[in-house]
C-alpha cells in the first residue's frame, strides 16, 4: 500500500492570535497575580499534563521533551516565565518553578493554532488535483508522493507504507489496523482512493489518498512466494505440540500454571476475534469507532450502556449489527408514556385448555435496545432495571431466568425533554457506561449516504456463540489486577466527591454530587476488558483512564455554576487523571 498526505497549513493571523494569548497569560500571572496552574487547567491543549497542573521534571543528563522545550527551560532562572516559543506541537510558555541540581521543575501551557476552514478546503482541493493527474496518467503515484506528500516517513519512498510488525511492505488483512482496513478494503489494485480526511494523535486534520499496488488474494500456499508465512505456521505448530507434550508430562504437579497458560491463550484468541468483530461491524457502521468500542467493552464486561444521542444516528442499526456479529438475539423496545411493565416482561393468558400460559415479552432476548427509556413512567423503567440487575423477572409469582449473556443498551434524546421521566441517579448508576453519540464528520456522512442509497447490502457474519461470550466474560473476571491500579481507580472515584479531602479544585467548585462505589467496580472491570482486547494480560493505570470518562460521566452531578460557566463534565473528569 502507498499513500500521499497533505497537511493544511496554519495561517499567520492564527499563529499571531495564539502568541498574543500566551503573552496575555504571562502578563496576568506576572502583573495581576493570576495562578499559572489555573491557566493550565483551563486553557492548555496538553491534556495529559492537566492533573499535574502542567508540571514536568526535566533532567540535564537525561534528555526528554523536544529540543526547543529543553533549551528554553535550561536557559531560564527560577521563578521566571518564558516568552512564547514554537515546537511541532504548537506554541508554549514555561514557568520555571524550582531548580534542584540537575533537575528542573517546570510548568507549561501549550496552545495549538487551529487550521482555518479555508486552509482545509485548499489542502483538500490540492490533493484532489493531484489525484486527478494520477488517474489521468499524467504522473505516477510514486512520483507524486515524492513531489507533494507532507509525510516524511513515506515521501522519499514513493509513499509506500512499512508494516511496523514485519518491517516490510506486506500487510495481512486479518492483522491490519481496523481504520486502515476500512480505508482500503474496497480498493482494487492500482486504483486511487477518494480523498480521505484523517486526524493524528495531536488532533490535527490532514488529507490523504491511497493505492494498493499488489493485492494477494486467498490462494493455495506456494512455497516460493509464501515461504515466510509457511515458516511462521510451522513454528507455531511446533510450539503448540511442545506445549501439549509438556502439559501431558507435568499436568499433575503444575495444574495452576497450566490454567494460567490456557488463560493467556484465551486472551490472545479474544484479541483476534475482537479485531475480526470490529471489521464485521465496520461493514455496516461507518465511523463511530469509540462508540462501538465502548458498547463492546460493556458486553464483554457483563455491564449495560446508556447511549445519549439525537435521533437518526443509526443507534438501532448499530446495536442490530453488533448483535448479528456476536451471534445473539436482538429485540428493540420503543418506550412510550403508555407502555406498561407487562408489555415488556410478558403476561399470562388463558389458553384453549383453560390453563394459564406465560407469553414471554421482548425482554427475553440477549441484547435489548431500550429506545428513549426516559419516555416511559418509572414503574416500567423499574421493571427493565430489575431485569438488568437480577438477570431474571418475576411475573404472577413465577420466577423466570433470562438467557445469558444479557445486555441492555438504553437511549435518551438530549434535546427534547418535554413529557419525559428522567432516570433517577440510583437507576443511572446501574449502567456501566454513558456513551455520547456525536454527529458524523463530513466525510463519514458522505460515506453513509453512498452506502445507504445504493443496492449493496453487506452481509454480517456471526463470529461468536452465546457460550463463547459467557466464557470470555468469565475470563475477564479472572484477569489479575495490581493493588496500585485498584487503589488508583478507587482514589479517582473518591476525587469526584466534593467533600472528599482529595477532591480537585474543579470538583469542589463545580460538582454537587460524586460517584459511588459501583463506579470503582466498573472502572476495574472495564479496564480489565480494555486491557484484554488490546492484548495485555493485566490492566494498568492507562487502561483505567481510557474508560474513565464513559463510566463517570453519568455518575457526577454538576452544579448551577458549572452550567453557567460552560464547564463540561468531561473537562472535570480529565482533571482527575
Amino acid at each position: 500500500m502507498s499513500q500521499i498526505i497533505i497537511e493544511p497549513k496554519v495561517d499567520a493571523e492564527e499563529e499571531e492570535r495564539v502568541i498574543a494569548q500566551l503573552k496575555e497569560f504571562k502578563r496576568q500571572v506576572e502583573k495581576d497575580g493570576a495562578s499559572f496552574r489555573s491557566k493550565v487547567v483551563l486553557y492548555t491543549d496538553d491534556k495529559a499534563s492537566i492533573p499535574n497542573g502542567g508540571k514536568y521534571t526535566l533532567n540535564r543528563k537525561r534528555p526528554q521533551m523536544v529540543k526547543e522545550f529543553r533549551e528554553t527551560a535550561f536557559s531560564m532562572e527560577e521563578g521566571q516565565i518564558s516568552d512564547p516559543f514554537k515546537t511541532d506541537f504548537g506554541y508554549h510558555i514555561i514557568y520555571l518553578e524550582k531548580i534542584r541540581g540537575q533537575e528542573y521543575d517546570v510548568r507549561h501551557i501549550l496552545l495549538t493554532p487551529k487550521v482555518s476552514n479555508a486552509a482545509l478546503a485548499e489542502a483538500k482541493e490540492r490533493l484532489e488535483d493531484v489525484r486527478t493527474k494520477i488517474v489521468a496518467g499524467e504522473i505516477s503515484f510514486e512520483d507524486a508522493a515524492k513531489e507533494v506528500s507532507d509525510e516524511k516517513e513515506t515521501k522519499f519512498n514513493g509513499g509506500k507504507l512499512i508494516n511496523p510488525t514485519t518491517q516490510d511492505y506486506n500487510f495481512e488483512l486479518t492483522k491490519m489496523d481496523t481504520e486502515l482496513y476500512t480505508q482500503i478494503q474496497g480498493l482494487e489494485s492500482n486504483t486511487v482512493s477518494e480523498v480521505i480526511p484523517e486526524q493524528d494523535r495531536k488532533g490535527a486534520v490532514k488529507f490523504k489518498i491511497m493505492t494498493v499496488t499488489d493485492r494477494i488474494d486467498t490462494h493455495v500456499a506456494d512455497y516460493s512466494r509464501d515461504y515466510l508465512k509457511i515458516k511462521e505456521l510451522a513454528l507455531n505448530e511446533k510450539r503448540f505440540k511442545a506445549i501439549d507434550k509438556w502439559q501431558d508430562e507435568k499436568i499433575k504437579e503444575t495444574y495452576i500454571k497450566i490454567l494460567f497458560m490456557s488463560d493467556v491463550a484465551a486472551i490472545n484468541q479474544l484479541v483476534k476475534k475482537y479485531n475480526s468483530l470490529r471489521q464485521e461491524v465496520a461493514k455496516v457502521i461507518i465511523g463511530q469507532d469509540e462508540v462501538v468500542n465502548q458498547i463492546l467493552i460493556s458486553v464483554f464486561s457483563g455491564g449495560h450502556a446508556l447511549l445519549v444521542g439525537v435521533p437518526g444516528l443509526a443507534k438501532t442499526l448499530m446495536v442490530n449489527t453488533i448483535s448479528k456479529a456476536l451471534g445473539l438475539d436482538f429485540k428493540r423496545i420503543q418506550f412510550t408514556p403508555d407502555l406498561m411493565p407487562s408489555d415488556i416482561l410478558g403476561s399470562e393468558i388463558l389458553d384453549e385448555s383453560r390453563t394459564f400460559k406465560f407469553i414471554k415479552g421482548p425482554i427475553f432476548s440477549n441484547i435489548i435496545l431500550a429506545d428513549e427509556i426516559n419516555r416511559t413512567p418509572p414503574k416500567t423503567q423499574a421493571a427493565l432495571l430489575e431485569a438488568m440487575q437480577e438477570r431474571s423477572v418475576t411475573v404472577a409469582g413465577h420466577h423466570y431466568k433470562l438467557d445469558l449473556p444479557y445486555f441492555v443498551l438504553a437511549t435518551q434524546n438530549p434535546i427534547e425533554q418535554e413529557g419525559t421521566y428522567p432516570l433517577p441517579e440510583a437507576q443511572l448508576d446501574r449502567f456501566m457506561f454513558s456513551i455520547n453519540l456525536e454527529y458524523p464528520s463530513f466525510q463519514e456522512e458522505v460515506d453513509v449516504v453512498k452506502a445507504t442509497t445504493s443496492n449493496h447490502k453487506p452481509t454480517v457474519n456471526a463470529l461468536f456463540t452465546a457460550q463463547e461470550i459467557i466464557d470470555f466474560q468469565d475470563l475477564i473476571r479472572r484477569i489479575p489486577v495490581a493493588d496500585n491500579v485498584i487503589e488508583y481507580a478507587v482514589r479517582m472515584v473518591g476525587k469526584t466527591r466534593p467533600l472528599s479531602p482529595e477532591a480537585s479544585d474543579l470538583v469542589k467548585q463545580y460538582v454537587d454530587w460524586g460517584a459511588g462505589p459501583r463506579a470503582s467496580q466498573n472502572l476495574i472491570l472495564a479496564a480489565k476488558t480494555h486491557a484484554a482486547i488490546n492484548g495485555k494480560f493485566s490492566p494498568d493505570i492507562e487502561n483505567v483512564q481510557a474508560v474513565a470518562t464513559g463510566i463517570l460521566r453519568h455518575r457526577m452531578i454538576k452544579n448551577y455554576k458549572a452550567e453557567a460557566e460552560g464547564v463540561t463534565i468531561e473537562k472535570i473528569i480529565e482533571s482527575l487523571f
